[in-house]
């Protein structure tokens, strides 16, 4: 398969950032979290065709559990609202002002 490699750093409680998304690593055997510590380096693979994200740590591959977007981009899509909500209020404000 087509596959590109980065190079991540593992941040608290064994998450990774990778194209705006936080990871976490599991461990296939156990199911369970694998615990890795805060400033350890680690392979992150992403299979082109698939989309399929895993990592290689100490030459094992593990798989990789999404939990969701990064904090700045939470903050975008509130910035986002927020305008939208803005404009939905000044066009309300505007049609009860022209019926007065």
């Amino acid at each position: 398969m087509f596959s590109v490699e980065y190079e991540r750093t593992i941040k608290q409680n064994s998450m990774f950032s990778f194209e705006t998304h936080i990871f976490n690593i599991i461990d296939d055997e156990t199911g369970e979290l694998l615990y890795i510590r805060k400033g350890v380096k680690i392979k992150v693979i992403l299979e082109i065709l698939t989309k399929e994200i895993y990592v290689i740590y100490h030459n094992k591959k593990y798989k990789c559990n999404d939990l969701g977007p990064a904090a700045k981009d939470r903050r975008k899509n509130t910035v986002d609202n927020s305008k939208e909500l803005n404009e939905l209020l000044m066009d309300l404000n505007q049609t009860k002002n022209n019926k007065a």
